[in-house]
């Protein structure tokens, strides 16, 4: 004969039973009511929430220009494409003239008008850019 004591002891309510207590099922029923009670009253918030600000300004993360809030995501994408962040400088210059950009700044004329003036910081984006006298 089988012990049936081992079987109905793995049961909601322990201790022998195999059916829930009935506040264990009015706890749970009362938990998924307030579950989709907040599900409800999430679900109406979002649809009730105003879109943003049609004049809100935003700046672009790579550039820093501001712009409307509304063209803000295909600028970012065209900013980032085409353009690259000085290392040296961190200015925001097209990937085509960053060439020209060091050139600038490795202009050794440039470099002694600054030095001549006594423009310190110039003097020193001259050299952090790679301007050699030597």
């Amino acid at each position: 004969m089988m012990n049936t004591s081992m079987s109905s002891s793995r049961g909601f309510g322990g201790l022998g039973s195999t059916k829930p207590s009935s506040h264990k099922v009015r706890d749970i029923e009362q938990e998924l009511r307030e579950a989709e009670k907040d599900d409800e009253l999430s679900s109406d918030d979002e649809q009730k929430a105003p879109a943003g600000d049609p004049n809100e300004i935003k700046p672009c993360p790579n550039c820093h220009d501001k712009m409307p809030a509304s063209e803000i995501a295909a600028h970012t994408v065209q900013c980032y494409r085409n353009s690259t962040k000085c290392k040296v400088c961190s200015k925001v210059i097209l990937k085509d003239k960053k060439k020209e950009h060091l050139m600038h700044w490795r202009n050794l004329e440039l470099l002694k008008q600054a030095i001549i003036n006594d423009q310190c910081e110039q003097v020193s984006l001259h050299f952090d850019h790679g301007a050699d006298c030597n």
